[in-house]
């Protein structure tokens, strides 16, 4: 249990995080040429050349154009999640991860990680029913690993394939902190998992100090929405207040519905022509546009006397807006009931699409307006505290950069587990940590 890496293996950006050792902080790989510092674009391009395909991946493939014998792999990730993984992009998969073990061996070798073929690594997944509950063995996760595998990475003996909403959840509230600790009242004397120590952030950590804003209530519960471009994550999480050696109890939940599917609702309602247009911009001039279109909510200019977003357009893509948003706010209305969850005294928004502000403040005014007692609110937006609630500001690491963290914590080292749960009086095994 020395060094240990994560990978949150996203659908338009893979963000990685490493673990010296066991009581070393979490950190992101980062270079100052990624999106936010440590966003690494999932992306491959291929070249037809005469004999050989030339292929490029990750910053590599940002720029390239689709055409003239080019073909630009984007949003790939989702094909290895249906009922059957399509064989075709396996070696687009194989060849990204391969990129990806030498992109990441070159920013670890400072941090004293040097040998990442005998460093073990855990991917962070989408938490599908279709994948069922031990998601190491459905035939989505025994590809990945298989791609993994033949990219040159060794994955974690005991629990190589991680849920994403859980890694989110641990990682916003650990920010990458690790710690350990020998409790003075079990025997044999055995290293566990100091959560009094990791376990610090917001309406949690305010609640465990200060027992006046506990309100006679016993425990602390969250709920983390992560909007990516492929799903959105849910993840619900219920601390112990009276212990705070007590591993929260956590329910997950993911769903293909992510910023990708907002994209295919404006360009369904743009012009033929104009739709084109976007389709064959490269990666870079992509994101522009979505910040232009969804953030800003203004007119972008796409080519000399093309723009996207006049003439009315600028309101259908608001319906749009509005389109999407509903549907997520139905699947987090769908998660609430099918969990019974009548507490929610913090809510964090994360992810791509929790920078659109349509979309965050529909969602906090939702989340507010069920009466669940929610004080609390993190989101990236600019802090606007209420009478109602408290509105903290997130930062990209926790935003964007989380589910790297939270995968490479030792909250996921199950050799530590038996131990941590004799000193906290429980009897869970780390099998029973996710309800």
């Amino acid at each position: 249990m020395t060094a240990s890496i994560s990978i949150d293996f996203g659908s338009a950006f893979t963000k990685v995080a490493v673990r010296q050792k066991l009581n070393k902080p979490s950190v992101l790989i980062s270079d100052g040429k990624l999106v936010s510092g440590f966003c690494i674009p999932t992306l491959a391009a291929r070249t037809e050349r005469v004999g050989k395909p030339r292929w490029a991946y990750g910053l590599d493939a940002t720029e390239v154009v689709a055409g003239n014998g080019i073909q630009v792999f984007q949003n790939w990730k989702s094909s290895l999640f249906t009922a059957t993984p399509d064989p075709e992009i396996r070696p687009v998969a194989v060849g990204f991860f391969t990129w990806l073990r030498h992109f990441v061996a070159r920013h670890t070798e400072p941090l004293g990680v040097t040998d990442l073929g005998s460093v073990p690594v855990r991917l962070s997944v989408p938490a599908f029913p279709i994948m069922g509950i031990e998601q190491e063995n459905s035939p989505q996760s025994t590809e990945l690993l298989a791609i993994l595998a033949q990219a040159g990475w060794k994955a974690d003996s005991i629990r190589p394939i991680i849920s994403e909403p859980e890694t989110n959840a641990i990682g916003i509230y650990t920010h990458g902190k690790n710690s350990t600790w020998i409790p003075p009242d079990i025997y044999p004397r055995e290293t566990c998992i100091h959560f009094g120590g990791m376990f610090a952030f917001g309406g949690y950590l305010a609640s465990l100090r200060n027992r006046s804003l506990r309100n006679g209530r016993g425990s602390h519960c969250v709920l983390v929405i992560d909007v990516g471009a492929f799903t959105t994550d849910l993840a619900f999480l219920e601390f112990d207040l009276d212990n705070e050696e007590e591993s929260p109890t956590t329910k997950v939940e993911s769903r293909a519905l992510g910023v990708h599917d907002l994209d295919r609702l404006v360009l369904n309602q743009l012009p033929p022509a104009k739709a084109a247009l976007i389709t064959n911009l490269d990666a870079l001039r992509r994101e522009e546009l979505k910040r232009s279109l969804y953030s800003d909510e203004r007119p972008y200019l796409l080519a000399r006397n093309v723009e996207i977003g006049i003439d009315g357009e600028i309101q259908g893509i608001r319906q749009c807006l509005t389109g999407f948003t509903n549907q997520i706010l139905q699947f987090v209305g769908d998660f609430l009931f099918q969990n019974q969850v009548t507490q929610l005294h913090e809510l964090i928004l994360t992810g791509g699409g929790s920078f659109i502000p349509r979309l965050s403040k529909h969602t906090v005014n939702a989340i507010v307006e069920r009466g669940l007692d929610t004080r609390w609110i993190h989101s990236p937006a600019s802090a606007h505290s209420t009478p109602r609630y408290i509105h903290a500001h997130l930062e990209p690491q926790s935003t964007r950069g989380s589910s790297a963290l939270g995968g490479a914590s030792i909250y996921f080292e199950d050799e530590l587990w038996r131990s941590t749960c004799l000193a906290a009086g429980s009897s869970r095994s780390s099998s029973h940590r996710t309800a």
